[in-house]
């Protein structure tokens, strides 16, 4: 009996009345009886469901492989073992084939095998086309081979049941973990420190997801290279696995998944049981932006020992940005320029924007690398090489802060001493397109979330919310009190207020409750906030010169506390490359 072992997991293809009795060790299957039909009268049933929908490892409840592909099975029935074969017939499995019935959610076939009273072998394979009218199978074969011994007996209502493996046509292997990006045909980049999870399965020919019994097992080993440690699948989680151990930035590492099956699944004709993909760990980089201290200091990780230190012309420097080239971009307070500092940062800085205003307070980089730089009473823009004459978005502000882009490019500028925010359209030479004054109170800075909506953080203790257009009335965001000094939004679209009361809240959508968490462990005074590419909070603390890092889901203690190199952290003064 090869098979029984696997039948004995459960139900993957028939959903069945009864067990067979060769899961206890009794020689041929023998099918029990549940319910008696008349004497002489013999049948075997099979039972098949048929899902309408792809297997997903996120949503499968009940996993089993019958692929939502299939329409149609070939039966071969053989006297056990090796014997003359008594039945062997293609039938449909669709909606409208004898003896299938369809719901929202499956169609379920029940197939009448007309055996007298003996011991047999039915072999089963499954395709994802029918010949109606010639009662063949065709186009691909989705399953094959799949082989029970079972006994008929006389007056009894005998069911079959087999478990069915999905003949793999590829291995799919990709993650949706907040470190990981790309895929598996480009090469993967891991950006976190921490073990990161991806997703392993086997793809049948209509790129069905094989799941559950009948799927197989697998196991990641290094192909090439070195640096990650592998946490390989369990029998409880099957089709995950997890890298961690990361080595130098920019080390790329190649991996194989190898699926493995209990039968000869492997040896199939056109079977895909391997695949090979690749892994390049990123260490991101790390600016600080000291205000007092007259520096920004660099840490290329691990972080705790910065591995440069920027004085060159970094004057009071303020807010910090970075561009796709790795350029380091420097609000430079005493002089009203913004620094541009190039790789490896030991040079002289590039002068960008215009001298004679007061106070440069923060930059921002667009998606095509233009440069925004805003001071106390000036915004302007410009764009690489950032040498030459940049262009005047606004001279007549009064105390602007840090602003923010929406996906078309809009520039969103808080006036605290005006008590409002402009908006100004690309390419920033008309003015401003809007200007929004309901709820606006000395605001500091700007932020806009995925869908557009736009959040204002006063400096009367509130964070306001407004929908597009953003003329109507705004929603209060967290709470009055304490004083808010600074936000982020993570890539889920969690809102981060940070609260000179040495807190830090986190709020979900739609931002009007209580927060999901405050973190308060290593939190003083904060006055910037950024998350790496591994989603991990970092928090400039200017209340006790540190850089603290949170991990998801920024319940625990501090992963890392950066003191060495930090002296009276900036407002807006941490920035990250790459990103």
């Amino acid at each position: 009996m090869p098979y029984a072992g696997r039948l004995c997991k459960g139900f993957a293809f028939a959903l069945i009345p009864a067990v067979l009795s060769a899961c206890a060790g009794h020689g041929a299957a023998q099918i029990p009886a549940s319910g008696r039909t008349p004497s002489g009268k013999t049948t075997a049933t099979l039972k098949i469901v048929i899902p309408k929908t792809k297997a997903t490892l996120a949503t499968r409840r009940a996993p089993r492989y019958v692929s939502p592909a299939t329409q149609s099975m070939t039966v071969l029935v053989t006297q056990h073992t090796g014997g003359a074969t008594v039945l062997n017939e293609t039938v449909g499995l669709t909606p409208t084939s004898t003896g299938c019935t369809s719901t929202l959610t499956s169609t379920n076939c029940t197939l009448q095998l007309p055996l007298g009273p003996g011991t047999y072998d039915v072999t089963l394979s499954t395709y994802d086309g029918y010949n109606a009218a010639n009662g063949t199978a065709t186009g691909n074969v989705l399953s094959s081979g799949q082989t029970i011994d079972f006994t008929v007996v006389a007056g009894q209502a005998n069911a079959i049941s087999v478990t069915l493996s999905g003949i793999p046509a590829s291995i799919a292997v990709w993650s949706n973990a907040k470190g990981v990006r790309g895929t598996q045909n480009s090469g993967f980049t891991q950006y976190a420190t921490p073990a990161q999870k991806f997703t392993v399965a086997a793809l049948d020919a209509d790129q069905n997801i094989i799941i559950g019994p009948g799927a197989p097992t697998f196991t990641i080993a290094q192909a090439s290279g070195s640096g990650f440690t592998i946490t390989n699948p369990t029998t409880t989680s099957p089709n995950t696995f997890s890298l961690a151990g990361l080595g130098t930035s920019g080390n790329t590492e190649s991996f194989t998944a190898t699926a493995a099956y209990s039968d000869s699944t492997c040896s199939t004709a056109g079977a895909v049981c391997s695949t090979t993909f690749s892994v390049t760990n990123v260490v991101q980089t790390l600016f600080v932006s000291n205000n007092t201290g007259n520096s920004v200091t660099v840490y290329a990780g691990p972080y705790g020992t910065p591995t440069t230190t920027i004085t060159n012309g970094t004057n009071a420097p303020e807010g910090l940005a970075t561009d796709s080239s790795g350029d380091l971009f420097v609000a430079l307070n005493s002089i009203a320029y913004a620094g541009v500092y190039a790789p490896p940062y030991t040079g002289n800085p590039i002068h960008a924007g215009p001298n004679g205003y007061y106070s440069t307070q923060s930059v921002l980089v667009g998606p095509d690398n233009r440069l925004f730089i805003v001071g106390g009473i000036y915004a302007v823009t410009v764009t690489p090489p950032y040498t030459q004459t940049a262009s005047t978005i606004t001279g007549s502000g009064g105390g602007l802060r840090q602003p923010s882009l929406d996906a078309n490019g809009n520039l969103f500028i808080p006036d605290q001493n005006h008590n409002n925010v402009q908006e100004y359209a690309p390419p920033y030479t008309s003015g401003p397109a809007l200007t929004i004054t309901n709820g606006v109170t000395a605001p500091q800075q700007t932020l806009i979330d995925p869908s557009g909506n736009l959040f204002v953080l006063n400096n009367n203790a509130q964070v306001t919310e407004y929908a597009p257009p953003y003329t109507g009335s705004p929603t209060l965001v967290g709470s009055t009190s304490p004083y808010a000094s600074v936000m982020a939004m993570d890539s889920d679209a969690n809102l981060f207020i940070g609260y000179f009361t040495n807190s830090v809240s986190v709020y979900a959508k739609p931002y009007t409750g209580s927060p999901t968490v405050t973190i308060t462990n290593g939190i003083n005074d904060p006055d910037a906030l950024a998350f790496d590419d591994a989603g991990d909070l970092f928090v400039a603390n200017f209340g006790n010169n540190s850089v603290t890092e949170y991990a998801p889901p920024y319940t625990g203690s501090p992963v890392v506390t950066i003191t060495n190199g930090v002296s009276g952290p900036a407002n807006w003064g941490l920035a990250f490359y790459p990103h």
